[in-house]
């Protein structure tokens, strides 16, 4: 077994994502290849043939944030090879590249509503799209996590409070409005980077859920996977676009992938108000930074806001 075989068996037992272990193969592999045809030894290579690499990339089109991913698996699979094979890490300390060009794209609230209501009346679409739909736009999770959810992830069904909890909520949160209901809990095992979380899903979430989940049972699926192909067998993240990009395309938003409602979630919490810290851990973010972006888009929104609205624009 070489080296990069050697490194993707060992996230396997770290528990990493099958996508990102599939991310991590492409990138790998494409830098092998690219180390052979440029002569330069996988084991040996320096922090020069890292930086020509990522030139190479740029001039085959790839934009900084998909460079900057290349260079962090670079860079965790060297820092693992300077356990055993080398001494120093060749993609360590080389600057990310910028990405100001690549601000998120989500769907405004109002263009939401809209959508919600367009796509609850429309009886093409299959209990198991719309349940889908939901839980991306409900919980803010990424493609890939909701391809490894398990019927048992769902840890938590919503509920009325009963008396006891509106007693201990009041006697906490005296200033707060008491809830009408207590969202459930999806437990997001298989996350990008093994960051697991528990995430609350809403009501409407919810709803989509039991219906579909009514049909799969009728339909006598086994699979322990809660969204599964015709065989029980895991969705890739290309099954997935194709399912939801019918609601997609009903919006104005520039881009239509699925991740594209991960982006709603977050901006749409920030809109309301929701700390950064919070987002960041619902949205599994390894870096605070990250889910600063979605500053960038609530600010954008309201200089929209303030020019219609403003009598000298």
């Amino acid at each position: 077994m070489n080296t990069i075989e050697q490194y993707l068996s060992s996230l396997e037992l770290r528990h990493y994502s099958p996508e990102t272990i599939i991310k991590y193969r492409q990138v790998l592999s494409q830098f092998s290849l690219y180390c052979v045809e440029n002569g330069i030894d996988l084991h040996g290579a320096a922090k020069a043939d890292i930086r020509e690499f990522r030139k190479f990339l740029k001039q085959r089109g790839l934009k900084g944030v998909s460079i900057n991913g290349y260079t962090s698996v670079l860079k965790a699979f060297y820092e693992q090879l300077t356990k055993s094979l080398i001494d120093i890490n060749p993609a360590r300390g080389i600057p990310k590249q910028k990405e100001q060009d690549l601000l998120p794209s989500n769907i405004e609230e109002s263009e939401l509503t809209e959508l919600l209501d367009r796509v609850d009346n429309d009886r093409t679409l299959s209990v198991s799209v719309m349940a889908m739909f939901e839980v991306l736009l409900g919980t803010g999770m990424r493609v890939s996590e909701m391809c490894s959810l398990e019927l048992n992830d769902i840890e938590e069904w919503g509920r009325i409070p009963d008396p006891e909890y509106l007693d201990r909520f009041k006697e906490r949160y005296p200033k707060k409005k008491t809830p009408k209901w207590i969202p459930g809990i999806i437990h997001i095992r298989f996350a990008k980077g093994s960051y697991q979380r528990k995430v609350p899903f809403p009501r409407l979430t919810e709803l989509a859920l039991k219906k579909y989940l009514q049909v799969r049972n009728h339909n006598n699926f086994t699979s322990p996977l809660l969204f599964c192909n015709q065989t029980g067998g895991m969705l890739n993240r290309g099954n997935v676009y194709k399912k939801i990009k019918p609601i997609l395309d009903l919006t104005s938003s520039p881009k239509k992938g699925p991740h594209t409602l991960r982006h709603t979630y977050a901006s749409h919490l920030i809109n309301r108000g929701v700390d950064i810290a919070t987002i960041r851990n619902l949205l599994g973010h390894k870096s605070v930074k990250t889910t600063q972006l979605y500053t960038h888009l609530a600010n954008d929104a309201l200089k929209r806001i303030h020019r219609a609205a403003h009598p000298k624009g």
